[in-house]
């Protein structure tokens, strides 16, 4: 009976390690549909160079306050949180240690972003010539419109920091399929209705970031 724990948290784990490999798979697959669709819309185009150098600001803020945060900082310490939670104190405590984690990650990065949209033209001036006036102002309207993409995605990066530290690893798994197939749905739905097509992605970057912060609700509130 002993023998029997190891063999079947190895075969939860392989389990685990297989969903999460298929959804990655599928997500790459999408990926490259995603940029097969940027090239249809946008091709090589000064809309398309502007739609880029738009989607890296808010990307590269991303990597910082999201990503690299939660894995360094939040998911080890979390763990101690969970492993001390003996007791209805240490849950009361865990709960403490989310909230407070997340009105900060929130705050920071509505801080950020607001700066962020207000000097857009100084911080893209860096990326395109002067005769390039046409292209720098699309981009602007492109990254003030995904700038906000930071909040949700780094409020997304902390809900899967929870469940990683719960070993549920599937629902973030699946949100970057999300996130894919609305920029490619945004993009064929909304660029005739739309100024260009480049917009069209931009809300779909948005609207993806969005509901893959929503669709981990669920998970994180039945981990209690």
């Amino acid at each position: 009976m002993p023998k029997s724990k190891p063999v079947s948290a190895a075969r939860s784990m392989l389990s685990k390690g297989l969903s999460l490999s298929v959804l990655t798979l599928v997500s790459r697959i999408l990926g490259l549909a995603r940029e097969m669709t940027k090239a249809k819309f946008l091709g090589t185009s000064a809309l398309g160079d502007a739609f880029g150098i738009a989607f890296q600001v808010p990307n590269f803020c991303r990597r910082l306050f999201a990503e690299n945060s939660v894995s360094v900082a939040f998911i080890p310490t979390f763990k101690k949180y969970l492993v001390a939670q003996e007791d209805g104190e240490g849950k009361a405590r865990t709960q403490e240690f989310i909230n407070a984690t997340l009105t900060l990650v929130s705050f920071m990065t509505s801080v950020i972003v607001s700066l962020g949209m207000v000097f857009t033209p100084l911080i893209l001036r860096v990326f395109f010539p002067e005769e390039s006036e046409e292209a720098l102002g699309e981009a602007i309207v492109l990254t003030r419109i995904m700038f906000p993409y930071l909040i949700v995605i780094s409020v997304a990066a902390l809900f899967q920091g929870i469940l990683n530290g719960h070993k549920i690893f599937s629902p973030s798994g699946f949100t970057p399929i999300l996130l894919n197939s609305i920029i490619i749905a945004a993009t064929y739905l909304l660029s005739p209705r739309m100024a260009n097509p480049a917009r069209a992605m931009s809300v779909g970057v948005i609207v993806g970031g969005s509901v893959q912060a929503l669709f981990q609700v669920p998970f994180v509130l039945r981990c209690g």
